[in-house]
């Protein structure tokens, strides 16, 4: 990477805008690229006091994607990433994230309504959990039990993907890098059957009959005609946490909003139903 090599090119990053390009590496699986650790050495060659609570966040979700190998907290250890300077800047940004978690955050009806079945059912739960440990990532709804992280997952939650063009990158056999849609496909993979990113995909069709929804083609929760979620797919940030939940060797189920809706509209035991089938067994 030319950038990377340049000290001028790297130098002429403002703190915030290093920040964000870290993050933007953590968000396309790309933490290890080399403009990326040239940045952190810049970074925590100035330190923290330029930095906004924003770029701390974004700072420590970007320390979270390195490999094991990479997160060496020996400081007189050398080749890994983490140098002494990192390493403080690394704790600075670690207490920032867990103090943002923990900040007061009211719970939308639908992660109470979740937060309710599932104590129906006998769990015993916490509403806005702040994980312990490195991670400081808040659950919307805690299963310490399963160690399931239950997402409530709303529109905000989700990007439209032009269903017709991917059909049609992939018709021609355009899978080369400069090709929007394998660009897409690429940023996010293709999550294997026994993944929760596999879960999603399934969770995608039209809420059914058995498992407490309607007929597809119902309201799904914007306002707009039912589609499923066929043409939606959860955006950067939210698949971000879930690799680090998932790294972390805890369990996550997306409840996306549209299948939410419907069966939040249904019965308790309904209700209680849907989630049932979807817990990990």
């Amino acid at each position: 990477d030319p950038i990377a090599r340049d000290p001028a090119a790297i130098g002429a990053f403002t703190s915030q805008g290093a920040a964000l390009t870290l993050w933007s590496h953590a968000v396309l699986s790309i933490p290890d690229a080399p403009l990326a650790t040239a940045l952190l050495a810049q970074v925590a060659k100035r330190g923290a006091k330029e930095l906004l609570l924003s770029d701390k966040c974004q700072i420590h979700q970007y320390l979270l994607s390195l490999s094991s190998s990479e997160m060496v907290e020996d400081e007189g250890e050398a080749g890994g990433v983490l140098n002494s300077g990192v390493v403080e800047l690394r704790r600075e940004c670690e207490e920032a994230f867990r103090d943002n978690s923990g900040g007061v955050q009211r719970a939308s009806d639908a992660e109470a309504l979740v937060l309710t079945s599932l104590q129906e059912m006998g769990f015993a739960c916490e509403s806005g959990h702040v994980l312990d440990g490195a991670l400081g990532y808040s659950i919307d709804v805690w299963v310490p039990s399963l160690s399931l992280c239950v997402e409530v997952d709303g529109p905000s939650h989700f990007v439209r993907i032009d269903t017709q063009g991917a059909a049609l990158v992939e018709s021609q056999g355009a899978s080369s890098v400069d090709s929007p849609g394998a660009s897409f496909v690429k940023s996010r993979g293709a999550p294997s059957v026994g993944s929760p990113g596999a879960s999603f995909i399934k969770s995608q069709r039209a809420p059914s009959v058995e498992n407490g929804g309607g007929p597809a083609g119902g309201a799904n929760g914007d306002g707009q005609g039912g589609h499923g979620g066929a043409d939606l797919a959860l955006d950067g940030p939210s698949r971000l946490k879930r690799r680090h939940l998932e790294a972390a060797g805890l369990t996550v189920l997306s409840v996306p909003f549209w299948e939410w809706d419907v069966v939040a509209a249904s019965t308790a035991e309904a209700r209680r139903e849907w989630l049932w089938e979807r817990l990990p067994r």
